[in-house]
């Protein structure tokens, strides 16, 4: 025979009366009962908690904290773009090695970048975000989304590619470069989360290039 604790007879009890309590003001003020005492699901459902120790409650608390961390992940991830946009943007030409320039060039790459971030950005609509969690607003292959899974990333580094070009650093050019492989980075987190989001993603993934038409399809 198993004993009952102390605290778990107490618990029980409490139960008992908490749902004693809660069938007499359904009776009053609703002139009937449920099928299923509520003293007995209040009973049973203590209990359960009673019987199962400090398991009852790791499950919701414990994908609680995996959001939280994963949406802190995510928020980092965002502040290393941040950081690495700027710097390639603001990085003084004057600063380390010099190397050739082509402005005319420089400013077409530009332009092309911002009229493909604009259009990524209009095409994404409300599931437009900066995290890699998808904020459940659905996904899009319409427009540049039908040849490629990032067109916004795409967009930025042809823009940040356009600055390296007319700026001449060849920090500037690094920079660039890391921000590549940020965006490869932070595309598979990102792509994970979609994946386990939306059903239809890995078929999309599967036949759309990642940042390049017909380059990088998901396996």
């Amino acid at each position: 025979m198993h004993t009952v604790p102390c605290g778990a007879k107490a618990l029980n009890e409490g139960a008992e009366s908490l749902g004693q309590a809660l069938s007499v003001m359904e009776e009053q003020y609703l002139g009937h009962t449920s099928s299923v005492p509520l003293e007995t699901l209040a009973r049973d459902r203590c209990g359960a908690m009673v019987a199962g120790g400090s398991r009852g409650y790791p499950r919701p608390m414990s994908r609680a904290a995996n959001r939280n961390r994963s949406l802190a992940l995510g928020w980092l991830l965002v502040a290393v773009q941040v950081v690495l946009f700027l710097a390639v943007a603001l990085w003084p030409s004057s600063w380390g090695l010099a190397a050739p320039a082509a402005r005319e060039l420089g400013g077409v790459l530009f332009v092309l970048g911002g009229i493909g971030g604009v259009a990524a950005a209009v095409f994404l609509g409300r599931a437009l975000t900066p995290i890699p969690q998808p904020n459940g607003a659905g996904l899009s292959a319409r427009g540049v989304y039908r040849w490629v899974r990032h067109p916004m990333y795409s967009s930025i580094l042809v823009l940040c590619l356009g600055v390296a070009v007319s700026r001449g650093a060849v920090a500037v050019w690094v920079l660039a470069a890391a921000l590549a492989v940020f965006f490869e980075v932070k595309t598979r987190f990102e792509e994970r989360f979609l994946v386990e989001a939306y059903d239809g993603y890995a078929v999309y993934a599967s036949r759309t290039g990642k940042f390049v038409p017909g380059v990088g399809r998901r396996r």
